[in-house]
Protein backbone atom coordinates (compact mmCIF):
# COMPACT_ATOMS: atom_id res chain seq x y z
CA UNK A 1 0.00 0.00 0.00
CA UNK A 2 1.31 3.55 -1.09
CA UNK A 3 0.39 6.25 0.78
CA UNK A 4 0.16 10.08 -0.50
CA UNK A 5 3.79 11.83 -0.67
CA UNK A 6 4.56 14.50 2.08
CA UNK A 7 5.59 16.94 -0.16
CA UNK A 8 2.01 16.46 -1.81
CA UNK A 9 0.54 16.52 1.29
CA UNK A 10 2.40 19.73 2.77
CA UNK A 11 0.94 21.56 -0.82
CA UNK A 12 -2.84 20.38 -0.08
CA UNK A 13 -2.61 21.60 3.15
CA UNK A 14 -0.76 25.20 2.55
CA UNK A 15 -3.55 25.43 -0.48
CA UNK A 16 -6.42 24.98 2.02
CA UNK A 17 -5.07 27.13 4.72
CA UNK A 18 -4.56 29.71 2.14
CA UNK A 19 -8.21 29.04 0.55
CA UNK A 20 -9.56 29.45 4.44
CA UNK A 21 -7.70 32.61 5.23
CA UNK A 22 -8.20 34.31 2.55
CA UNK A 23 -12.03 33.50 2.68
CA UNK A 24 -11.88 35.16 6.03
CA UNK A 25 -9.98 38.11 5.11
CA UNK A 26 -12.99 38.72 2.42
CA UNK A 27 -15.32 38.55 5.19
CA UNK A 28 -13.53 40.46 7.65
CA UNK A 29 -12.99 43.70 5.26
CA UNK A 30 -16.68 43.12 4.22
CA UNK A 31 -17.86 43.31 7.58
CA UNK A 32 -15.44 46.27 8.85
CA UNK A 33 -16.78 48.10 5.83
CA UNK A 34 -20.48 47.93 6.51
CA UNK A 35 -19.66 48.42 10.39
CA UNK A 36 -18.10 51.36 9.66
CA UNK A 37 -20.96 52.95 7.38
CA UNK A 38 -23.06 52.16 10.06
CA UNK A 39 -21.49 53.48 12.72
CA UNK A 40 -20.63 56.71 10.35
CA UNK A 41 -24.59 57.12 9.67
CA UNK A 42 -25.39 56.58 13.57
CA UNK A 43 -22.66 59.81 14.12
CA UNK A 44 -24.01 61.46 11.53
CA UNK A 45 -27.40 61.12 12.76
CA UNK A 46 -26.55 62.07 16.38
CA UNK A 47 -24.34 65.53 15.38
CA UNK A 48 -27.61 65.90 13.22
CA UNK A 49 -30.11 65.62 16.34
CA UNK A 50 -27.84 67.20 19.12
CA UNK A 51 -29.93 70.23 19.73
CA UNK A 52 -32.27 69.73 17.41
CA UNK A 53 -35.92 70.96 18.61
CA UNK A 54 -39.08 72.31 17.43
CA UNK A 55 -42.02 73.72 18.60
CA UNK A 56 -46.07 75.05 18.17
CA UNK A 57 -45.92 78.45 17.01
CA UNK A 58 -49.49 78.14 16.71
CA UNK A 59 -52.29 76.25 15.41
CA UNK A 60 -55.85 76.50 14.74
CA UNK A 61 -58.69 73.36 14.08
CA UNK A 62 -61.98 73.61 11.30
CA UNK A 63 -64.18 70.91 12.20
CA UNK A 64 -66.58 71.97 9.05
CA UNK A 65 -63.67 71.98 6.25
CA UNK A 66 -61.50 69.57 8.44
CA UNK A 67 -58.28 71.13 8.23
CA UNK A 68 -55.78 71.47 10.61
CA UNK A 69 -53.26 73.92 9.91
CA UNK A 70 -50.38 74.13 12.72
CA UNK A 71 -47.21 76.14 12.50
CA UNK A 72 -44.35 75.06 13.43
CA UNK A 73 -40.95 76.93 14.82
CA UNK A 74 -37.46 75.24 14.41
CA UNK A 75 -35.50 76.17 17.61
CA UNK A 76 -32.21 74.65 16.75
CA UNK A 77 -29.50 75.17 14.71
CA UNK A 78 -30.09 72.70 11.47
CA UNK A 79 -32.64 72.45 9.46
CA UNK A 80 -35.34 69.78 10.50
CA UNK A 81 -37.00 67.00 8.52
CA UNK A 82 -41.00 66.20 9.94
CA UNK A 83 -41.67 62.64 9.10
CA UNK A 84 -45.80 62.45 10.51
CA UNK A 85 -47.92 63.31 12.63
CA UNK A 86 -50.62 60.76 15.03
CA UNK A 87 -53.72 61.60 16.07
CA UNK A 88 -55.85 59.91 19.39
CA UNK A 89 -59.10 60.03 19.41
CA UNK A 90 -61.24 59.19 22.73
CA UNK A 91 -61.98 55.52 21.72
CA UNK A 92 -58.55 54.29 21.22
CA UNK A 93 -58.07 54.78 17.57
CA UNK A 94 -55.17 56.04 15.86
CA UNK A 95 -54.47 57.97 13.01
CA UNK A 96 -51.31 58.24 11.59
CA UNK A 97 -49.95 60.30 8.51
CA UNK A 98 -46.62 60.40 6.73
CA UNK A 99 -44.98 64.04 6.35
CA UNK A 100 -42.46 65.19 4.48
CA UNK A 101 -41.76 68.93 5.69
CA UNK A 102 -38.44 70.21 6.02
CA UNK A 103 -37.80 72.64 8.48
CA UNK A 104 -35.28 74.96 7.62
CA UNK A 105 -32.98 76.55 10.66
CA UNK A 106 -34.77 79.79 10.95
CA UNK A 107 -37.01 81.48 13.85
CA UNK A 108 -39.70 81.94 10.82
CA UNK A 109 -42.79 79.32 11.32
CA UNK A 110 -43.84 76.92 8.55
CA UNK A 111 -47.13 76.04 8.05
CA UNK A 112 -47.86 71.98 8.58
CA UNK A 113 -51.41 71.56 7.01
CA UNK A 114 -53.69 68.21 7.99
CA UNK A 115 -56.50 67.40 6.00
CA UNK A 116 -59.13 65.34 6.43
CA UNK A 117 -58.87 65.11 9.95
CA UNK A 118 -62.09 64.04 12.13
CA UNK A 119 -62.80 65.78 14.69
CA UNK A 120 -62.54 65.17 18.56
CA UNK A 121 -59.32 64.21 18.47
CA UNK A 122 -57.38 64.19 22.01
CA UNK A 123 -54.37 65.06 21.31
CA UNK A 124 -51.54 64.73 18.78
CA UNK A 125 -47.99 64.30 18.26
CA UNK A 126 -45.49 65.43 15.08
CA UNK A 127 -42.38 63.61 14.83
CA UNK A 128 -39.23 64.55 13.22
CA UNK A 129 -36.48 62.45 11.81
CA UNK A 130 -34.31 62.65 15.38
CA UNK A 131 -36.46 60.03 17.72
CA UNK A 132 -36.84 61.63 20.84
CA UNK A 133 -37.50 65.03 18.88
CA UNK A 134 -41.22 65.34 19.11
CA UNK A 135 -43.90 67.61 19.70
CA UNK A 136 -47.19 66.71 21.07
CA UNK A 137 -50.69 69.63 21.26
CA UNK A 138 -54.10 68.87 23.06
Amino acid sequence: MKGISPLVAASLLIAVTMTIAGILAFWASSYMRTTTTQFTNQTSMLRKCTGARFDIFLQDYDPDTQEHKIYLENKGMQELKIIGIYYVYPDGTLDSRELNLTLPASPVPQLLLVTNVLPNFQKFRIASECPDVYVEGP
